[in-house]
């Protein structure tokens, strides 16, 4: 049996990082090889994840407050987490750190893979270093490739230096596909050939599949779900707006923002993936910013609305291939009638089979 080893942001405690990691190893899983994922982590995410942090920003002021007032909540997040990784993935026997990333071409995979997520993009946070294992940077005797992986909103910022970086390690690459065509565009202009586009791998999976990892518990009361990941003042006041309008409650999932503080939301930021799942599965309506959170709410065919932020392009791409580009709130649009009906998510099933046989011929390309 052909082995696999995944590097991904497989064990940071978001959401979106957790469920496409798990879905990157089962999409290879279904396809009949044995896949772990690399169990790579960093000193910046191990930081990330405490409760409290040295104070060196007002993030991380910000960061401790919140703890600090919600340690039950903070304890608990954390421990689904874990729980969810323990359960679901399979890793790498060993633990691997920057300092020893490059022993990982001495193990006993066939393939080494940089999996789905943004981990194509240097700029996702300050410690580019960090971010540099994903390109695969070491000599390895197996086939080299990406599944899905995103170069994220900023490709504008990347410099001259890492643009030559990138297209030493990427012409390193037996196969490479991207999540976005504005992605596959920027890589052929680098390396003269132009990468598959494949859709991230949360879509690969049926709504039965994630049904086997979702949280049995049911909220009795009907709810807006809300999920963000980073936020604008004018935001929260649309999310109050929408619950007025509709008269449900609104049903937090991620850690509290400032802007948050007295808008009257119930917070269910103690949940972790499986939690998640259910809450998306069950609530009358989705508004969200985040990719994954537009994701689910296909993949469960709620009516959702998608809150955009900036250029929003990884969001805007997905919607426009699935032909759902009114489920987009911008600032602009914010005086929308909110409609529950979601007869438009009709055509999903058409864009389900496409994504999910898009992956499996490029699987089956890459693993001979």
């Amino acid at each position: 049996m052909k082995k696999v080893g995944i590097l991904t942001i497989h064990n940071a405690y978001n959401y979106g990082a957790m469920l496409q990691a798990y879905a990157t190893q089962r999409t290879f899983d279904n396809f009949g090889v044995y896949c772990e994922l690399i169990d790579y982590f960093t000193q910046f995410s191990e930081e990330n994840k405490k409760f409290f942090r040295l104070p060196k920003s007002l993030g991380d002021v910000k960061n401790n407050i919140r703890n600090l007032a919600h340690p039950i909540s903070f304890f608990q997040r954390k421990s689904r987490f874990k729980n969810f990784i323990k359960a679901n993935m399979v890793l790498s026997k060993e633990k691997f750190t920057l300092e020893n990333i490059n022993e990982v071409a001495n193990s006993d995979y066939d393939y080494l893979v940089t999996g789905s997520d943004q981990t194509f993009n240097l700029n996702l946070n300050s410690h580019k270093e960090y971010l540099k294992p994903y390109f695969l940077p070491f000599k390895f005797d197996g086939k080299k490739a990406s599944y899905s992986s995103s170069m994220g909103e900023k490709m504008h910022e990347i410099t001259e230096e890492q643009k030559e970086w990138m297209r030493d390690k990427l012409s390193d690459y037996d196969a490479i596909s991207v999540r976005e065509p504005v992605a596959a565009d920027y890589i052929e202009n680098l390396i003269s050939k132009r990468p598959e586009v494949v859709y991230d791998p949360t879509l690969a999976l049926s709504r039965e599949e994630w049904d086997k990892v979702c949280d049995t518990e049911i909220i009795k009361e009907k709810y807006i779900l809300f999920y963000t990941v980073l936020s604008e003042p004018w935001v929260i006041e649309y999310v109050k707006k929408v619950s007025k309008q509709t008269g449900l409650k609104v049903i937090a999932v991620h850690p509290q923002n400032s802007y948050e503080v007295g808008c009257g939301f119930k917070r269910l930021s103690n949940s972790g993936p499986s939690q998640f799942i259910n809450l998306i599965k069950n609530a009358e309506l989705i508004l969200t910013t985040s990719f994954h959170g537009t994701v689910f709410s296909m993949i469960y065919e709620k009516p959702f609305y998608s809150i955009v932020l900036g250029e929003g392009n990884r969001i805007r791409n997905l919607l426009s291939q699935a032909g759902l580009e009114e489920r987009i709130i911008t600032k602009e649009k914010t005086l929308k009638e909110i409609e529950f009906g979601n007869e438009d998510m009709k055509q999903l099933k058409e864009f389900f089979e496409k994504t999910r046989s898009t992956n499996y011929q490029y699987l089956k390309s890459l693993i001979v």
